[in-house]
């Protein structure tokens, strides 16, 4: 199991949490776009939140995004806190689900996951970050 950090600060990302992971997508709205059957026999549920990422520079995001599997943990942050936590289902790329749930002219966030467990939770990311340094964790100083 990994822990994924998963930045959430800007407005796009603000409006789409609120919409996609502080609510979630229902199973209907996502069986419209998913016809992969091995993601449908894991979806038991009524819904899901759902977010996704886009490539990134360098394709930094995509990796990440790569390294991500069912059961890992993503913890969200903005305004250097971690806010919002909850467990990876599955993932999948979806050009035209990302542009449904999250209406953008200029990006798509098409690498997509859907997570359950959906916690709300207030952790200053100084305090993670010590840890971090701590135990010579160095890409992560970056972020705080």
């Amino acid at each position: 199991m990994r822990v994924h950090i998963v930045p959430a600060g800007d407005d796009y990302a603000r409006k789409n949490h609120r919409s996609t992971v502080g609510k979630n997508v229902s199973i209907d709205i996502i069986k419209n776009f998913i016809t992969d059957q091995k993601i449908l026999g894991i979806l038991n549920g009524d819904g899901y939140a759902a977010w996704g990422v886009t490539n990134g520079h360098n394709n930094r995001n995509y990796n990440q995004w790569l390294d991500m599997n069912a059961g890992d943990i993503c913890i969200f942050s903005r305004d250097k806190r971690f806010f919002s936590v909850c467990r990876v289902v599955t993932k999948f790329k979806n050009h035209n689900f990302a542009s449904h749930l999250w209406k953008n002219d200029e990006k798509v966030w098409e690498n997509m996951f859907l997570l359950d467990q959906v916690q709300e939770i207030h952790i200053p990311t100084t305090s993670v970050a010590r840890v971090m340094l701590k135990n010579n964790l160095e890409p992560y100083k970056e972020h705080y």
